[in-house]
């Protein structure tokens, strides 16, 4: 005889017992209402304008009320309906297979801001908590199943109907009992949003900061307390050379043998993380450039010019070690010119950026060519002051990596407890 299993969560509050209710969301969900679309201007509503959401205030399942088109219009403005309430929880009924039921619950009402038409807002009856059905809504198995009940015959675009939504069924407590838990998630909700915008903090800080050092608003001074040297401008033909990628490569010589960079290791990070190599057969006949310790390695080629040149730094001593075909490397002449732990932040500093972006060439795919990059100038300080500056940020960099643990570690608690306080 099959034992039937048991409504209950893994994890559970004391003074609570028995068995959850099978219920469909309609019971606890009094309504869908959606708004209606407007013509708007694409910009941000500043404070007092009117504004029409767009369904991205849905997208990472928390809502920002900051995703919305500005409203002028005295015709469309009366056209609006269904402004921002309190507890109610906005779902997107109408958007890509993966982004369809996306939803989060609204923490302050806004009179100013109102729902379009591929939104609804979802009132949550009394006997039901809007935090708990939110934190419900917005799990995975739950998203899965919103995503799975949208229909449409277009792939890229997919709709659910409100009869689908509130006829689904789900295990719930009694309100008290969600309260509980939606009130213990939200503590941790705090930590994860208080650790957000910690890095967020960090990381502006880190772009001014950087800002400053390459303009050379903000100087260091030596061991005396002394000024250290003029910065020098000086072409990139003057600090060292170019050289090519792999050359002579098909699919097939690819996924055994030597160690190689990646386009993706050096689009991702300002150093080469070298546990993430890729294996391409290369002979010893074979005439190939390797890196070494000190180069910087270059992306020459992307879709859009604001990806094109992206650099990434050998930190380590390597051997043997070839490069993606869609890249370059470039290698100074002396490292005491060019400080490796300072060429990192060099390199992905925004004016240098922008260096590169000028000279991004093409249409669909844009390049850089290696004599228009050896024409750029840069602006170089003395050893010690690049030396200094590296030490700087990479102590900034390490806090900012810190945050980012921290924030991951929440995440990931969350999820658990998700997983196990819910049935």
């Amino acid at each position: 005889m099959q034992t039937k299993t048991r409504k209950v969560p893994r994890l559970r509050f004391r003074e609570f017992s028995g068995e959850w209710q099978e219920k469909k969301l309609g019971d606890l969900i009094a309504r869908l209402d959606a708004g209606v679309s407007v013509n708007s201007e694409d910009r941000s509503a500043k404070s007092h304008e009117k504004a029409i959401l767009k369904t991205s205030c849905v997208t990472r399942g928390v809502f920002d009320a900051g995703e919305n088109k500005v409203v002028t219009n005295k015709v469309e403005i009366d056209r609006l309906k269904e402004s921002l309430k309190k507890d109610t929880i906005v779902i997107s009924r109408m958007n890509t297979p993966l982004l369809v039921g996306a939803n989060a619950l609204v923490y302050e009402s806004n009179d100013d801001i109102f729902l379009p038409d591929r939104l609804w807002a979802a009132k949550v009856e009394d006997s039901a908590s809007p935090n708990w059905i939110a934190l419900k809504l917005g799990g995975r198995k739950m998203r899965a199943r919103l995503s799975v009940l949208a229909t449409g015959t277009s792939n890229s675009m997919k709709n659910i109907t409100k009869g689908d939504v509130l006829n689904a069924k789900i295990y719930a407590p009694v309100l008290e009992e969600q309260k509980k838990i939606a009130g213990f998630l939200g503590v941790v909700d705090d930590k994860i949003s208080a650790l957000q915008s910690k890095k967020e903090l960090l990381d502006k800080y880190k772009k001014g900061i950087m800002q400053k050092i390459f303009s050379q608003e903000k100087r260091f001074k030596d061991g005396n307390n002394k000024d250290y040297p003029a910065w020098h401008e000086k072409s990139l033909n003057e600090v060292g050379k170019t050289y090519n990628g792999l050359k002579g490569k098909t699919a097939d010589d690819f996924g055994s043998g030597q160690t190689y960079i990646t386009y993706k290791q050096i689009f991702d990070n300002s150093t080469i993380d070298t546990s993430k190599f890729g294996l391409v057969s290369v002979s010893s006949q074979e005439n190939q450039n390797t890196v070494i310790w000190g180069d910087i390695l270059f992306t020459t080629s992307s879709e859009t010019p604001d990806e094109v040149g992206f650099a990434s730094v050998m930190m380590e001593e390597v051997q043997n070690v070839y490069l993606n075909s869609f890249c370059f490397g470039f290698r100074p002449n002396n490292l005491k010119n060019l400080v490796p732990e300072f060429a990192q932040f060099l390199f992905r500093g925004e004016k240098f950026r922008g260096i590169m972006h000028k000279l991004a060439q093409g249409s669909t795919r844009y390049n850089i060519s290696k004599n228009g990059f050896l024409k750029a100038v840069v602006s170089l300080p003395c050893e010690e002051e690049q030396q200094k500056i590296a030490d700087f940020l990479s102590t900034l960099d390490d806090k900012i990596d810190f945050t980012e643990r921290e924030l991951e570690q929440a995440k990931q608690f969350k999820k658990a407890l998700l997983q196990q306080m819910f049935v």
